[in-house]
Formats: C-alpha cells, structure tokens, sequence
C-alpha cells in the first residue's frame, strides 16, 4: 500500500530509503513517511522558486512591451469574435487618451471611436478579412478629448482548430 500511494504521489524513492534488516516494520513504514514528507517539501519549495522566478520574467517582459508601446506608439488589441469581448494594452488606451482599462471591453468601445465618415471603411476591411493573413490599412480615431489621429492599423484574425475565425489580433500605432 505504502509503494503504491508513494508511486501516485512520484515519490518512489521514498520507498528506497535503506532500512536495516533488524528494525522492526513500524519503524522501517515511518523512516518511509518522513522520507517522504521530506521530498514533498523538497518539491513544494523548488515549485515555489521556479514560480517565483516565472513570475518576476513575466514582470520584466511585461515592463518591456508597456516601454515598446510608449516610446512606438502603438497599442495592441485581442477580440473574441464569437462574443465581441476585447482585451486592450494600456498603449492602446494611451492612444486613445485614455486611462488603462483592466477588464475587456465590448467592440463596440473601439467601435465608438472611430468617426462616422471612416466607419465605412473600417467595417469593409473587417468583414473581408477572414483569414490568418495579416491585413493594414490607416484610418482615424477619435481620442477622448476629441482630438483625432490618424493610426496604422494592422492585424490578423487567428483561425481555431476547425478553421473558423476565432481571435482578431490588431495593432494600432499613431
């Protein structure tokens, strides 16, 4: 019973642990548990480091990309198309003069800040592009304190395993 929950729990080398001939089977089952609990605690403490240290990575290239986008200028977008829920860098509401938005948005947000007579155009673009090619083209947006800005506007929509289009994938830069 003793191997079998110590192979569930990956520690085989538990039951390695050298126990002489002599001693009695309860002590030989607690040098086994103890050896044991020592590994789990080995394990627990080099998963904590190991996540620790992903954690200041994704800090540090999180720092990188916010840096990228304020000295460029860009911002970056990710869409659900089947829902319309979209996901902004904070580079992309700087463009839009606003602050950083921690939860998605609708489209409709984007979608209320592009002008009317460009709205043709952006709509256009949109629904022609189906595909995982990368698509640009500039329009104007409308900035929060209703200055207006012309952006490159690239992008590619992101296929799911059955082909479908799944994920709007776009880049703004001023």
């Amino acid at each position: 019973v003793l191997q079998r929950r110590d192979a569930v729990l990956g520690l085989e080398d538990a039951a390695q642990v050298p126990v002489a001939d002599a001693e009695p089977l309860g002590q030989a089952r607690e040098v086994r548990r103890l050896a044991a609990r020592r590994l789990r605690v080995e394990l627990v403490g080099r998963l904590a480091r190991e996540l620790e240290l992903s954690h200041h990575e994704l800090q540090h290239r999180a720092a990188l990309l916010a840096q990228a986008e304020e000295i460029a200028l860009i911002g970056s977008t990710e869409t659900l198309l089947a829902t319309g829920e979209t996901t902004l860098s904070a580079g992309l509401c700087r463009l839009f003069g606003e602050a950083p938005i921690g939860e998605p948005v609708s489209a409709q947000w984007l979608w209320d800040r592009v002008p009317d007579e460009e709205r043709q155009l952006v709509k256009f673009v949109r629904e022609s592009v189906q595909t995982d090619e990368p698509f640009e083209f500039q329009h104007r947006i409308v900035r929060r304190d209703g200055g207006i800005r012309t952006v490159l506007h690239r992008g590619r929509i992101e296929l799911g395993a059955d082909g479908a289009p799944l994920r709007l994938h776009a880049t703004l830069q001023d």
